[in-house]
């Protein structure tokens, strides 16, 4: 079993499943969260800071839940936002959201081994 060495869980989004964050009327994608944490994608990157407070809506995929959020800029890349919340996520959410993930994967998994097949039989 893969150890992680993290404090807190995180669960680590690919391209088109993440929720989004809402800052200020823009919406960014979640590369990865965990109860204390998340990073996400910015184009924007010049608007952010070291220290740099935030204050926003994390959406999520499947439901729509909104969790509000409030949290400092930890570390910057050069599209990418790493933030230290100040009030947790729920653990239950990030468990219903590794299941969300793993259920999404095997379903893509089954489906591309029906599309293999097919094409193998026709």
């Amino acid at each position: 079993m893969l150890e992680q060495r993290r404090e807190h869980y995180r669960v680590h989004y690919p391209s088109g499943l993440s929720p989004s964050l809402m800052i200020s009327g823009r919406s960014y994608d979640v590369v990865d969260i965990s109860e204390k944490g998340l990073k996400f994608k910015a184009t924007d990157i010049d608007n952010f800071y070291l220290g740099c407070g935030i204050a926003g809506d994390i959406k999520f995929y499947e439901d729509d839940e909104l969790i509000e959020c409030y949290g400092e800029v930890l570390r910057l890349t050069d599209d990418e936002v790493v933030v230290s919340l100040t009030d947790t996520i729920p653990v239950s959410r990030i468990k219903v959201e590794n299941l969300f993930l793993t259920y999404h994967l095997k379903l893509n998994l089954i489906n591309q081994e029906q599309i293999s097949k097919q094409r193998r039989f026709s």
